[in-house]
């Protein structure tokens, strides 16, 4: 579901099609994540049959019919929910960090939230972060 809400984020800077939405994805977030067109256009109609994005066609005479994606009024209300949601689920340290761990791809997305709301989430996630730290620590002391 993380990456359904990436794209989400992709897409509230401005509307567009499907390529340009890999190839900031591929560049924004590494070339070593593993993106296809197989992920990316099922993506793309899940959420558009959950109504988040509208999907435009624009017929073009020399080339390809073009399909533009842009975020509704539901999805931006989804995207904002996610990007404001408590993450203080259990998430252990990860070597794809930035795809798999939900916080670090919200992160990208913070200039769609007031400073107050960013600060506090990131204030959060650092206190998570430093009990987890003071428990491997225990368990360092106790091996």
């Amino acid at each position: 579901m993380s990456m359904e809400y990436t794209i989400l984020g992709v897409l509230m800077d401005q509307p567009t099609h499907g390529y340009s939405i890999k190839k900031h994805l591929l560049e924004a977030f590494s070339k070593h994540l593993g993106l296809n067109d197989g992920q990316l256009y099922p993506a793309l109609a899940r959420l558009e049959r959950r109504g988040w994005i509208k999907k435009q066609i624009i017929e073009q005479r020399s080339s390809p019919t073009k399909h533009l994606y842009r975020v509704t009024k539901v999805g931006e209300a989804a995207f904002f929910d996610w990007l404001a949601a408590d993450d203080s689920e259990a998430e252990p340290a990860l070597y794809d960090f930035f795809w798999r761990y939900g916080f670090l791809q919200k992160c990208s997305f913070f200039h769609h939230l007031p400073a107050g709301a960013i600060v506090a989430q990131t204030r959060q996630k650092l206190e998570e972060v430093d009990r987890r730290i003071a428990q491997l620590e225990g368990v360092l002391k106790r091996m």
